[in-house]
């Protein structure tokens, strides 16, 4: 990240300029305006969730997540042979209801149905998951979430030897 570096800056801050006294408003070129995408969109990608052009919440999630108001991150390095939600990945949650899931493979050629359950529940099942990820934040069953209720994660159908789930789950 940078602070704005081009012609008719003042200060690194951006100025409007004044045509009675020359001062020039501030221009830039495409490297300021690619910076400030590529560091919200890093962000975003590394909490787990899949850029989603219709969803302009995401980065209040993930700093949500990051302050611990509302977000859990979670990540299976290797996958293990998780087969059903007792053998996936537990989590205990604190009261609040689902609003938002993001999940990624990690690993060329893999996939993966997985599905978040909620207490036993099923919350949401991305079938044929893989690298490129998924996000849901409509369609969501069972999302009331009682305090230390069990947040599971299940994995089946596993194809390829993917290094690792991860993922998000905003409750609010």
């Amino acid at each position: 990240m940078h602070r704005i570096d081009f012609q008719g800056h003042k200060d690194n801050q951006f100025t409007l300029g004044n045509p009675a006294t020359g001062e020039e408003a501030t221009k830039f070129g495409e490297d300021w305006p690619n910076a400030v995408q590529e560091e919200l969109c890093n962000a975003i990608e590394a909490a787990g969730l899949v850029l989603d052009k219709e969803d302009n919440s995401q980065l209040s999630q993930v700093l949500q997540a990051a302050t611990g108001q509302g977000g859990i991150r979670f990540s299976l390095p290797g996958l293990m042979a998780a087969a059903n939600p007792a053998g996936g990945l537990r989590i205990l949650a604190r009261a609040g209801t689902v609003r938002g899931i993001g999940v990624k493979l990690d690993g060329p050629g893999a996939s993966a149905d997985v599905t978040v359950y909620n207490d036993g529940a099923a919350v949401y099942t991305f079938a044929a998951l893989d690298s490129d990820g998924a996000s849901a934040a409509a369609g969501l069953a069972n999302t009331a979430v009682a305090d230390l209720a069990d947040i599971t994660i299940g994995v089946a159908n596993l194809v390829g030897s993917p290094a690792n789930l991860r993922g998000y789950i905003d409750i609010g």
